[in-house]
């Protein structure tokens, strides 16, 4: 801190607050050597507040002809100054008082942020636990909701969000009944999508999307519920945020954090139907799946069957990994389908299939079910 030169020393008329009445008094203000003394004309001692110590609420800017200064030690407290020169002065010996000063003490809060998550990185490499999944389980929902809704916005616009009443109240059941016993399950939205696509999957946030495709190559309610009930059970594990931090990197999540640009929202869409999950993401989401469905008294049978099917149709014999060819046959959808972002059915169905039975009943009534598949007769307005 440079000290204050004689010239500095100048006396100057100011305003002064106490910030216990409505008054102000007139007073006058010198730059001192132990920090900013305030003359108040009453007899008293003049108050001395320290440089470093010195605050604004609107910053400083170059060539100022007037600043309101404050110090914390006297709340409400205020020194209202009109004269350039001193304020120009005073700003050298404070420059957190400059808009300069204000962005670095604004920036501290955030590089505290930015110290906690690569110290949660750092511990998880230590311990062995999976980065992405550990700083996943530290984004506040607030960020969580902003990814998810960004994804399925861009599958369920310019029209192709199915809306029908009876078919979305249907829809709702379902989820009502999977998410009976599910925490936060108000966070939790299904979408279904009119896209020329056979899948399903979990955006952050618990956002989900369903493609009307998928529902009509269902052969039951107990099918869909299932598929439903997997995709909850990767929003139950944050598998999303941490393959978004995967893919993305850290540097794109700081960005969000900092209240940066979000033109990346723009690609997670696609994203997310090129990333696959590993393995032990799907049989976690599997056992998610697979409770969620015992608590719901849903047959896991339907979940089953749906992938047998198509793996049936899809898997080369002794391919236990069984990702789907790269072009469905008779020209429909694209390589964007279930088996591609949900791998290793195989495997999967062994445990799908080993599970002990247990009394349920359909996921839907028959009218319900109906009305599920007829969702897609009415659609969002293309906006």
């Amino acid at each position: 801190m440079s000290m204050p030169s004689e010239q500095a020393a100048k006396l100057v008329h100011a305003r002064f607050s106490d910030g216990q009445s409505a008054r102000s008094w007139s007073c006058q203000l010198l730059l001192g050597s132990g920090g900013l003394e305030i003359d108040r004309g009453d007899g008293s001692d003049a108050l001395i507040w320290p440089y470093s110590a010195l605050a604004t609420h609107t910053a400083v800017s170059r060539g100022a002809g007037e600043a309101i200064i404050e110090w914390h030690e006297m709340p409400g407290a205020q020194v209202h100054v009109r004269d350039a020169a001193f304020i120009e002065r005073l700003v050298r010996i404070a420059p957190q008082l400059s808009a300069g000063g204000m962005r670095r003490r604004w920036l501290m809060p955030l590089l505290a942020v930015m110290g906690i998550i690569l110290g949660a990185i750092a511990l998880a490499w230590h311990l062995d636990i999976k980065p992405a999944r550990a700083i996943a389980g530290l984004l506040p929902d607030s960020m969580r909701l902003t990814l998810g809704r960004s994804v399925v916005s861009q599958f369920a616009s310019k029209g192709r969000a199915c809306i029908a009443p009876d078919g979305q109240r249907a829809l709702d059941a379902l989820k009502t009944r999977l998410l009976r016993d599910v925490p936060d399950a108000d966070l939790y939205t299904i979408t279904v999508a009119d896209i020329p696509i056979n899948n399903a999957f979990a955006a952050p946030g618990g956002q989900m999307v369903i493609t009307k495709r998928l529902i009509q190559s269902a052969k039951t309610p107990d099918e869909v519920a299932g598929i439903l009930a997997h995709e909850i059970g990767h929003g139950i594990e944050r598998h999303p945020e941490a393959g978004l931090i995967r893919v993305m990197g850290l540097s794109f999540i700081i960005e969000l954090i900092s209240g940066g640009s979000t033109g990346g929202l723009s690609s997670l869409g696609l994203i997310f139907l090129q990333t696959s999950y590993v393995r032990q993401d799907e049989a976690s989401a599997d056992q998610q799946a697979l409770r969620l469905l015992r608590q719901a008294k849903i047959s896991q049978n339907g979940f089953a069957d749906f992938f047998a099917r198509h793996a049936k149709k899809r898997c080369k014999p002794g391919d236990t990994k069984c990702t789907a060819p790269d072009k469905q046959k008779n020209g429909g959808g694209t390589a964007f389908d279930l088996l591609r972002t949900h791998p290793y059915p195989k495997d999967r169905l062994k445990v799908i299939r080993g599970t002990a039975s247990y009394t349920s009943t359909p996921a839907l009534t028959t009218e319900q079910w109906r009305e599920l598949r007829k969702i897609c007769n009415k659609k969002q307005a293309r906006t």
